[in-house]
C-alpha cells in the first residue's frame, strides 16, 4: 500500500512539472520546415544548438560551485552530479550541432545566468546550499521550456528524438532530487521564470 502511494505521489510530482513546461509552449507563427535539399538547417534549430550549449555550460559553472563549497553533501553531490551529465550534455550536443552543420552563434561576452552564479559563487554555508537547489530548480525550468520546445517544433526527426531523450534525462533528474528542495522549502511554482537565452 506504501509503494502505490508513493509511485501515486511520483507520479503526481511529475505530471505538475510537465504540466507546468506544457502550458509555457507557444504555438510557432511560423512553422518550421524540413530543409530542402541543398539548405542547412532552419534557423530556429541552429539556435537551439546555441541556447542548448549555453545552458549546459551555465549549468556546468554553477555546479561546480555547488560541489566545491556546499555544506551539505546531498547538495554537494547534486553539484558534482550536475558537471558531469552536463558536461556529457554538452559533447552530444556539440557532436549533433557538428553533424547537422549547424552555424552557432560565438558565445557572448555575458549571459543571463552570469549574475546569479556570481552570486552564488559569493555565498558559504547553509545560505549556499539553499541557493544552489534555489538556483537548480530555476535552471531545470529553463531546460524543460528549452527542450520541450525543440522536441515539439523541430522537423528534423533526429533533433526531435535528442530532445526529447534529453528531456526525459532531466526530467528524472530533477524527480530524485525534488525531495531535497523540499527539505529547503523549495516549490518549483514559487520561484518565478528563469533567465531564457
Amino acid at each position: 500500500m506504501l509503494n502505490r502511494l508513493t509511485v501515486a505521489a511520483a507520479f503526481l510530482a511529475a505530471s505538475a512539472v510537465l504540466a507546468y513546461g506544457q502550458s509555457n509552449l507557444k504555438p510557432d507563427a511560423t512553422p518550421r520546415l524540413p530543409a530542402q535539399p541543398g539548405q542547412g538547417l532552419p534557423l530556429e534549430d541552429q539556435a537551439f544548438f546555441s541556447h542548448a550549449e549555453n545552458l549546459s555550460a551555465a549549468v556546468i559553472d554553477a555546479g561546480r560551485a555547488c560541489a566545491a563549497k556546499a555544506d551539505d553533501a546531498q547538495v554537494k553531490a547534486l553539484g558534482e552530479d550536475l558537471v558531469a551529465v552536463h558536461t556529457a550534455q554538452l559533447e552530444k550536443t556539440r557532436a549533433l550541432a557538428d553533424r547537422f552543420k549547424a552555424a552557432r552563434a560565438p558565445a557572448a561576452a555575458a549571459h543571463p545566468w552570469d549574475a546569479e552564479i556570481a552570486t552564488l559563487k559569493g555565498l558559504s554555508g547553509e545560505a549556499l546550499d539553499r541557493e544552489c537547489l534555489r538556483w537548480y530548480w530555476r535552471a531545470h525550468m529553463a531546460l524543460v521550456d528549452l527542450y520541450q520546445a525543440q522536441a515539439s517544433q523541430t522537423p528534423e526527426n533526429d533533433l526531435a528524438k535528442f530532445a526529447i531523450l534529453s528531456l526525459a534525462q532531466i526530467q528524472e533528474r530533477f524527480d530524485r532530487v525534488r525531495p531535497l528542495g523540499a527539505k529547503y522549502g523549495l516549490k518549483t511554482e514559487t520561484l518565478g521564470q528563469p533567465p531564457q537565452y
